[in-house]
């Protein structure tokens, strides 16, 4: 595995909304390849998601969401010991349907060891859902879920990092504050 120790992370720009398929041709192709013997430089291809959780009509529904739209990550050996390319590595990826091309062009730039660990842990944590945020600060809610369950309040607090909202309810005539999850509340209708 002598090439695993030259491969690097590099990024390919690709067609909008074609990121799955050339994921999946590249480790076609790779795969291929080594069953015919032939080491085409590829290592590994990433496509790096999350799941977010959206509340429609009162009901939560989750959807993968790309993290980097238009970019495929690709480990692989496009440079030999002297440092040129290796044009059917290069080529191989390159004129793969739905790419673009790499960054950097014909002298494609290697993501640096901060940037492949930022990647990772995206791609650690794509299984945590990620709520979306669509709440503004002023705006009025139903509460779906919880002690107020089908009382309406105002947002008065967003919180991003923790995914929650502070509304202010109107109970018995006197403003009353409560702090719940972005899906426990959903847009009157």
């Amino acid at each position: 595995m002598e090439s695993m120790d030259k491969s690097r992370w590099y990024t390919l720009q690709v067609m909008s909304g074609q990121e799955r398929r050339v994921k999946d041709y590249l480790l076609n192709r790779r795969q291929q390849d080594l069953a015919n013997g032939v080491d085409n430089g590829l290592v590994e291809v990433l496509v790096p998601t999350t799941r977010v959780l959206e509340r429609k009509n009162g009901k939560t529904y989750e959807r993968e969401q790309k993290c980097y739209p238009g970019y495929v990550f690709v480990r692989a050996v496009l440079f030999d010991d002297t440092g040129r390319i290796i044009p059917e590595h290069w080529l191989g990826i390159k004129e793969t349907k739905g790419v673009i091309n790499f960054m950097g062009g014909e002298h494609p730039m290697a993501l640096s060891d901060e940037e492949v660990q930022g990647l990772m842990q995206v791609e650690e944590e794509k299984d945590k859902p990620r709520v979306e945020n669509v709440w503004k600060v002023g705006e009025t809610v139903i509460i779906r879920e919880g002690v107020f369950e089908g009382s309406e309040g105002t947002i008065e607090e967003v919180d991003d990092d923790r995914k929650r909202l502070k509304l202010s309810v109107v109970m018995f005539g006197r403003s009353t504050p409560c702090e719940l999850d972005f899906w426990q509340v959903d847009r009157p209708q």
